[in-house]
């Protein structure tokens, strides 16, 4: 019965219970849509009112009172690991293990986290299945990472550096894309096939860019609309 009520109120999990202030003060409202949740947990009184049963009151209490203690526990016990972590990673810099860049906590952000875990789940090579791997899988291509970056950064701040990393621009990549249409509208011509537009004239590279979008806005609906 409490469990309905919790549905109703689309109340899904503990953060949103605790965040409501009182589960039960909806039952206060007129509302037809409420009466089999009055009727379960509520006394209809001789006056056509609805009070809430003691017990329902009590259970409630004492869920909230445990989802509390229970967070508090969590919240400290995630605290201990921060600090036990922390001690970790300062003795492996006491050992000349770590650089002592490492406590540089604020450079550890979530966005840059994520992003090194894609990078890393990224090295398993394009054929390849195997998308997880170990801590210790992890830690290695971490590494790989980080000599990577070294490079690149050493290649930013000197020119003269013997190794260089390809680099894409905008405007490379336009020119290809103009050349490779080039290259299949000569194709096509060699077939005695024109591709006319509505006005009859060859169809240009803008034109094909706006045909292809607009199929791809339209088989995104349909595949909305399958869904």
């Amino acid at each position: 019965k409490q469990a309905d009520l919790l549905a109703f109120q689309e109340i899904s999990n503990v953060n949103i219970y605790l965040s409501c202030c009182y589960v039960l003060g909806i039952l206060k409202l007129d509302s037809a849509a409420l009466i089999p949740y009055k009727e379960s947990l509520c006394l209809k009184l001789d006056d056509n009112s609805y009070t809430v049963l003691p017990d329902i009151k009590t259970s409630f209490s004492y869920l909230t009172d445990l989802l509390i203690k229970k967070k508090d526990e969590m919240t400290r016990t995630s605290i201990e690991m921060n600090t036990h972590t922390m001690a970790y990673i300062t003795l492996l810099i006491t050992n000349n293990q770590l650089l002592p860049e490492t406590l540089r906590i604020w450079l550890f952000s979530s966005q840059a986290c994520e992003s090194m875990f894609r990078t890393a789940r990224s090295m398993s090579g394009t054929f390849s299945s195997v998308v997880n791997f170990s801590v210790t899988e992890f830690l290695r291509r971490a590494e790989k990472l980080s000599v990577l970056q070294t490079i690149k950064s050493e290649v930013e701040s000197n020119p003269d550096f013997p190794f260089h990393f390809p680099s894409h621009h905008k405007q490379e990549i336009e020119r290809i894309v103009q050349h490779e249409f080039a290259d299949a509208r000569e194709l096509v011509a060699s077939l005695n096939i024109t591709i006319l537009n509505k006005v009859g004239n060859p169809i240009a590279m803008d034109e094909v860019s706006v045909i292809v979008e607009n199929h791809l806005v339209k088989q995104q609906k349909s595949v909305v609309q399958v869904k």
